[in-house]
């Protein structure tokens, strides 16, 4: 059974210092379109207190903040993550903290989470978040293709 994603995003995100869990969507950016059925849990600060490279954590995807365009991360698009301290070739193309973001359609995304403290990355607890956004997408999809199968 899947974990909820807010669950995960508790669990994960809420933790880290630069992430700002969502109180009320007031504080959403106007410009930003969410689905109805979109729900904002909190935004990841890169730089504190800035919007540019903020992402918003939804329940439906990332909302990522650059400067000239707000880019949109679906979960159920991501194939697989990988970061770079894990991979030397990554780590040579991509030397700060960031996360290679693999698509099923073949393109990638470089999401950069920069925070941490004296002893973690937060690299590290935002992999483990997008690692369970992709195992729910995983299971949806094993219980649809057993459904189909009966």
């Amino acid at each position: 059974m899947p974990v909820p994603i807010e669950s995960r995003a508790k669990k994960s995100l809420h933790r880290l210092s630069n992430f700002k869990p969502f109180d009320d969507s007031s504080q959403l950016d106007k410009s930003l379109n969410l689905s109805q059925d979109e729900i904002p849990y909190g935004v990841y600060e890169n730089e504190p207190g800035q919007q540019l490279g903020s992402v918003l954590v939804t329940n439906k995807g990332l909302h990522v903040f650059g400067s000239a365009k707000i880019d949109y991360i679906n979960y159920d698009d991501i194939s697989t993550t990988d970061w770079a301290h894990h991979d030397k070739s990554l780590m040579d193309a991509h030397p700060d903290k960031r996360i290679i973001i693999h698509f099923l359609n073949g393109k990638s995304f470089s999401l950069p989470i920069m925070g941490s403290t004296d002893k973690f990355a937060d690299i590290s607890s935002f992999s483990r978040f997008l690692g369970g956004a992709i195992r729910n997408r995983q299971i949806e999809k094993e219980k649809s293709d057993t459904s189909s199968e009966s």
